[in-house]
C-alpha cells in the first residue's frame, strides 16, 4: 500500500473584512490569516486550482486573488555538483573574523 500525496498550491486571497474568513473554509485549507493585511493563504489541490480562483472572483468581499510561487522555486540551495553533505564555509580558510 503506497500513500499518495496529492500536488497542492497556495492562493492568496484579500478580503474586505474578517467575518468573511468563515465563508472561505469551504474553499480549501485555511494555512494562514492576516487579521491586521485582511488575506488569508488557502491551499487546494494542484488540479482544482483554476476553478476554486474561478468561484473566489466572484465572491463580493474578494478584493485580489495572487496565486503562490512557491512550488516554482527550487528546493535545493546546492548545485546538482557539490555534495549536499558537505560542512558549509562562511569564511575563506584561516580568516575568522578580525578578532582571532
Amino acid at each position: 500500500m503506497t500513500l499518495s500525496v496529492p500536488q497542492r498550491q497556495g492562493i492568496i486571497v484579500y478580503f474586505r473584512n474578517m467575518r468573511q474568513v468563515r465563508q472561505l473554509r469551504r474553499f480549501g485549507t485555511v494555512h494562514y490569516v492576516s487579521s491586521r493585511m485582511h488575506y488569508v493563504v488557502l491551499y487546494v489541490n494542484q488540479d482544482q486550482v483554476n476553478q476554486t480562483v474561478n468561484r473566489l472572483k466572484k465572491q463580493r468581499f474578494v478584493r485580489r486573488i495572487q496565486l503562490s510561487v512557491q512550488h516554482e522555486l527550487r528546493a535545493s540551495l546546492v548545485d546538482g555538483e557539490e555534495d549536499p553533505l558537505a560542512p558549509v564555509t562562511f569564511w575563506p580558510t584561516g580568516q575568522r573574523g578580525r578578532n582571532q
